[in-house]
């Protein structure tokens, strides 16, 4: 329902962008798509031991839009963009004791820590829906071919998220140097003797107006009377912490993406 609404308050808006505007040179309608780059960097609690250390993954970033050729040498272009985002961190790193367990740890082992440290590889998966508004920079080379720069501000629509955590001979510890290690019985009876854990993390992340950001990028396209071809470097940053619980310190989106893509101009 929410990206029903969304969709339909996006082309609203092409709508009276493309009534308002009078004298453009051309509206294109074009598709984009190719690999993105995505990681996981610290938010605005700063750099700890939670949320750092975090490396890229790679998933598909598609997208449609529509360009608004105010003169030869300027556009706006707004588009809705599935995106691929998330990271993962392999090997040691602290794990939170499930909640229902924290207070039976801390007496068991005589400790007020509510986590431990292990080897495990770790991932956050996300499929996010991004609505970017681009303005664009046209700076012609040849009569056909034109190299450009974008950018813009977006906000990002969770549609799913996942974290997976995962080892398959699951040691605990009580310190990051793996001295203190946990007697296995005791950690048998809170996490068992491996991990392959999915949990659903929609839940726990800002979707909406809540999530937000900068996106921009460069690129070449060539021109062929009302077709046009392109190819683009393009990054999102986001402005805004990923969680709605701040526990351990926050995480933001951060992502780069190598897209091609084809236009086609309905105006003339």
């Amino acid at each position: 329902m929410k990206n029903n609404l969304l969709t339909l308050s996006l082309l609203c808006f092409i709508s009276l962008f493309s009534m308002t505007v009078y004298g453009q040179d051309a509206i294109y309608m074009g598709f984009k798509g190719g690999p993105n780059l995505a990681s996981l960097v610290p938010g605005s609690s700063g750099k700890n031991q939670w949320n750092s250390d975090f490396s890229t993954i790679v998933g598909p970033k598609i997208g449609v839009f529509i360009e608004f050729e105010i003169t030869d040498n300027f556009s706006i272009q707004p588009e809705i963009v599935y995106s691929a985002e998330g990271s993962k961190r392999n090997g040691v790193q602290p794990l939170a004791i499930p909640g229902k367990y924290v207070r039976d740890f801390q007496e068991t082992l005589h400790t007020d820590q509510d986590y431990v440290y292990s080897d495990v590889n770790n991932s956050y998966r996300f499929k996010y829906i991004n609505i970017p508004i681009l303005a664009k920079l046209n700076l012609p080379l040849t009569p056909k071919f034109k190299f450009f720069v974008q950018g813009g501000p977006y906000v990002g629509f969770l549609n799913r998220g996942k974290q997976k955590i995962k080892s398959e001979h699951f040691k605990a510890f009580l310190d990051k140097a793996q001295q203190e290690q946990i007697p296995p019985d005791i950690v048998e009876q809170y996490f068992g003797s491996s991990l392959d854990i999915e949990v659903e993390a929609k839940k726990k992340v800002r979707s909406g107006i809540k999530n937000f950001g900068l996106t921009g990028g460069i690129g070449f396209s060539y021109d062929l009377g009302l077709h046009k071809f392109f190819i683009e470097v393009n990054g999102n940053y986001g402005l805004s912490d990923i969680k709605n619980i701040n526990q351990h310190g926050n995480q933001r989106l951060a992502s780069m993406a190598v897209m091609i893509g084809y236009a086609y101009d309905v105006w003339d």
